[in-house]
């Protein structure tokens, strides 16, 4: 028996099934050099977690990390070991976490090289779980260990202090997080197995790396520009509202409420309007010049409250939003506070985020790629040859639907609303309101309705799609990747359309930075700072934009290429340099 052992903790039975582990406590140098002994000799998978004083790895601290084998645990108490030599010895190993991405973020504080391979329990929760009616702390280790081993973890300690001496008890709750995770693994790679998602969630643990990367290099950001354009919104809301309430006032309503829904309705009513709701798309609807007026202020408002002086906190010029790897059934990241993916195309917003002096941001987009990944699901043979071909799809849409030659840039514009629109099922009615809004396009629903008919019979392969779909029972649907949504009765037909294609590209982008972090070597100056949906940017010193542009617009193409072929892909990159103080 190793020395150390004498002080060991047997950790019992968890909720009536054995999960035993010897939780053995490291405290010297002597006695992790043991450890690592047996850990270069083992072959398995590891497990690991950490316990921390709190939840920011910016400002909190790592107290211990469990490394569990499949007779013991270890715990390393930090405060009194430096653990550069066991995360060493880790990065050669294959490891299992649970919310790899939190354990992660305190562990390569220390130049953890991260995993030889690394998988998560809580992704392979939700790569299973995709399209399960979402659920408030479904994919939490307590609760994929009772769904999946019929476990029941008691987790009163986690709120416990972490930062002072620990008792017994605390130690064995930390082994006992890092045990549990072993067998968890092995079951979860069985399920994963059975319905073929072995491939999606090696996807989802390569990718990991970088998005932790990602995640605490932070994004560059600029406070002061952001707050003049906060002054100049606000400016903007007092403007619309005088304008409203003139404009009103001239057609009697006098000490009307234009935030109060109610309000609204009955004034609107008298104007011989019967309104639903007083969203901005129902009042869009509208001719009437006072709802125009209305519109413009709700979107002003809007601006303000979306977008205020408390959008961001700012830390030494960057923020640092939160990452969430599979934030959607269709597999999509998702980002919050702040969320950035959903920051207006507007270059007083986009300007906001700007490289740090001598820097430059790198952005790369793959360009049409839904319409791309469409053609490819739906098999419309018009639409594969006009990216073949490399022709402009909204032009050849406007000269398909309007019959003529030559487009003008509104009619391109109509074509781009109809493409996009079109492609997950919308009706003429939803589409004329999507032109006007989003296109600045104004369509009668007759019109809308005509329009529609015709962008069928050009494209008569997504007619076919869609109506395939629509008469479908199937229980799921999967994407070009293989990745998996489960369909209930609650999910729409939209969302079961736009699933194979925004997932694929979902696949598509978790490929690229994967391949990102396995060729850093090729840019090592270069950090991914942004992935917003089809667009990856990063951040490099400004006389290496030109290789960051290389090492990123190979690794897009490389992502969905293959998923997509044989419909071509293309990428655009653009460059913002900010020169040296």
């Amino acid at each position: 028996m190793l020395a150390m052992e004498r002080n060991a903790i047997l950790a019992g039975p968890i909720g009536g099934d054995a999960i035993d582990t010897l939780v053995v406590p490291v405290n010297s140098m002597s006695e992790l050099a043991t450890v690592l002994g047996i850990l270069l000799e083992y072959s398995e998978p590891i497990s690991v977690d950490v316990e921390t004083t709190g939840l920011n790895p910016r400002c909190d601290r790592l107290r211990l990390i469990s490394v569990g084998t499949s007779k013991k645990t270890f715990i390393v108490d930090v405060d009194r070991i430096r653990p550069e030599d066991l995360l060493a010895v880790l990065h050669e190993k294959s490891l299992v976490f649970h919310n790899a991405a939190f354990d992660l973020s305190f562990l390569r504080r220390y130049n953890l090289r991260f995993g030889k391979t690394v998988f998560d329990t809580m992704l392979a929760s939700q790569v299973l779980d995709a399209g399960h009616p979402r659920e408030k702390g479904r994919h939490s280790l307590t609760r994929v260990c009772g769904r999946h081993l019929g476990v029941n973890l008691d987790k009163a300690l986690q709120t416990s202090d972490w930062s002072g001496a620990l008792s017994g008890e605390q130690l064995r709750y930390a082994a006992l997080d890092a045990a549990v995770l072993l067998p968890l693994r092995e079951r979860l790679t069985e399920e994963l197995l059975e319905v073929d998602l072995l491939e999606t969630m090696e996807l989802e643990g390569r990718c990991l790396f970088g998005i932790v990367a990602m995640s605490a290099a932070g994004v560059p950001f600029d406070e002061w520009r952001w707050l003049r354009r906060v002054s100049e919104d606000d400016g903007n809301r007092g403007r619309a509202l005088e304008r409203l309430e003139t404009l009103g006032l001239e057609c009697g309503g006098h000490g009307i409420n234009w935030n109060s829904g109610p309000q609204i309705k009955e004034f609107f009513l008298r104007r011989g309007h019967t309104l639903a709701n007083t969203q901005r798309d129902t009042l869009s609807r509208l001719t009437d010049p006072v709802a125009k007026a209305l519109v413009a202020y709700k979107e002003a408002a809007s601006a303000v409250s979306r977008y205020g002086p408390d959008f961001a906190k700012v830390s030494d010029g960057r923020i640092f939003p939160s990452w969430h790897q599979i934030g959607a059934a269709s597999g999509r990241m998702a980002c919050s506070s702040p969320n950035l993916q959903a920051l207006p195309r507007d270059r007083r917003y986009r300007s906001c985020i700007c490289p740090k002096a001598g820097h430059a941001l790198v952005s790369t987009d793959l360009s049409q790629i839904e319409l791309r990944i469409a053609a490819k699901v739906s098999g419309d043979q018009r639409l594969r040859d006009a990216f073949l071909h490399r022709q402009d799809l909204h032009t050849l849409t406007a000269q398909s639907i309007l019959g003529l030659k030559e487009v003008t840039k509104e009619q391109r514009q109509l074509a781009k609303a109809l493409n996009f629109g079109l492609l997950y099922g919308m009706g003429a009615a939803s589409l004329q309101t999507y032109a006007r809004v989003d296109y600045g396009i104004n369509l009668t629903e007759r019109q809308a309705a005509a329009y529609r008919e015709r962008f069928f019979r050009t494209y008569p392969g997504l007619r076919r799609w869609h109506r395939e779909v629509g008469s479908s029972r199937n229980t799921e649907t999967r994407t070009l990747g293989g990745r998996r949504r489960l369909l209930t009765d609650e999910t729409s037909y939209t969302q079961i359309l736009n699933t194979p294609v925004q997932g694929t590209g979902a696949d598509g982008i978790k490929e690229a930075i994967a391949l990102l972090w396995e060729r850093r070597e090729a840019c090592p100056e270069a950090s991914l700072v942004l992935a917003i949906h089809d667009e990856l940017v990063a951040e490099v010193p400004t006389e290496k934009a030109e290789a960051a542009k290389a090492w990123l617009e190979a690794a897009m193409r490389d992502g969905i290429a293959p998923l997509v072929a044989p419909v071509p892909v293309e990428v655009e990159t653009t460059i913002e340099v900010t020169e040296a103080e």
